[in-house]
């Protein structure tokens, strides 16, 4: 039979993404994105997890459609305005509720930003 391990009250569980990102909710998808942001200390070509069924909240990372193009802006409520803002430069392509600042149609929403997963060194 033997004694039971001592380090048996040390054992943890092991890591799953499903669990840590919740990949098998179907409002969830990966993305990849290249860019990548210094500011937000996202690493070019890292894997989005994107949810669409979060609320937005202020200063939330979201994925918009603009012009056809999938793009990551900060969700930004202003006294009853609402900007999209540029991740690494806030003042540059921002797009705003109240004013005319882009051509077309606005911005359509996707989904919020909940994890980024980064490669630190390539095989």
């Amino acid at each position: 039979m033997g004694f039971p391990s001592p380090a048996k009250d040390y054992e943890e569980q092991s890591l799953s993404l499903d669990q840590l990102c919740n990949t098998r909710a179907p409002s969830v998808y990966l993305m990849r994105y290249a860019s990548g942001s210094q500011k937000e200390f996202i690493k070019p070509n890292s894997v989005l997890v994107i949810n669409s069924s979060v609320t937005l909240s202020n200063g939330a990372l979201i994925v918009v459609s603009i012009d056809g193009e999938f793009t990551v802006r900060r969700y930004v409520m202003v006294g009853g305005t609402v900007r999209l803002e540029n991740l690494d430069e806030p003042s540059k392509e921002q797009y705003s509720s109240n004013d005319a600042l882009f051509d077309g149609d606005w911005p359509t929403f996707f989904g919020v930003v909940t994890n980024t997963l980064s490669i630190n060194q390539t095989l």
